[in-house]
């Protein structure tokens, strides 16, 4: 069995069995990729801000492959920590860096997208994927995740207008069409009300959301199209 410590999840532990089955927000991380050999240890800490896809490795006291294929050898948790920091980071730099608005709200962009930048009272129809920052996943639309049929689907409202939290409204400004971008929202800017928008897209989505929403979210978006009204 290989023990798999998530961070951020109160140090809880669950055994896995030698086939490592990876959870939905790891598909992407690249740590989380490497095949694991039957008796290896690895603690995984979540990277605390705009991190849910990267982990950094606390140790691995057994020889595992990294995503290139060569075989890693950590004989300390020092030596481990670097390496997973190293990793990070370089993650960092390619999405780009985090903005901070005066606000207090930061985002980083994923895509700038192109054309016009959204105004107020505009209709803006966007997918969407929410998680809290230890990447565990709540609820999204247009993604086909959690076996839902609803690939390209979009959710419309009218930007400025107050419709959604206000740290997506202020995240996403300056957004263009194809753009994405993924938006910290502290509870004091989030789902301060049950009027706010988007709903959940289930009752198991709706659990979810009010256990987490007295704690920042990540509200990632994708603006997939946009128009002013007659």
């Amino acid at each position: 069995m290989a023990i798999h410590l998530q961070g951020g999840l109160s140090g809880s532990v669950t055994t896995q069995p030698a086939a490592f089955a990876r959870p939905e927000h790891c598909r992407s991380c690249v740590l989380c990729a490497a095949a694991f050999t039957k008796r290896s240890v690895v603690l995984l800490s979540n990277s605390m801000l705009f991190g849910p896809f990267v982990h950094t490795v606390s140790a691995v006291f057994e020889p595992a492959y990294a995503a290139d294929g060569k075989r890693k050898y950590f004989t300390n948790l020092e030596e481990a920590r670097e390496e997973g920091e190293r990793r990070r980071e370089e993650k960092d730099r390619a999405e780009g860096p985090i903005i901070s608005l005066p606000s207090g709200v930061k985002f980083r962009e994923l895509n700038q997208g192109s054309g016009d930048p959204i105004s107020v009272g505009e209709l803006c129809s966007v997918s969407y994927t929410i998680y809290r920052l230890n990447g565990l996943y709540l609820d999204s639309l247009g993604y086909g995740k959690e076996g839902k049929d609803d690939l390209g689907e979009t959710f419309t409202f009218q930007y400025g207008s107050g419709q959604v939290p206000k740290a997506i409204e202020l995240g996403m400004e300056g957004m263009r069409i194809g753009g994405k971008r993924r938006i910290l929202v502290s509870p004091e800017f989030g789902w301060t009300s049950t009027q706010l928008l988007p709903f959940p897209t289930s009752s198991a989505a709706e659990r979810r959301l009010n256990n987490s929403k007295k704690q920042p979210l990540l509200f990632e978006v994708e603006l997939v199209k946009s128009r002013l009204i007659p």
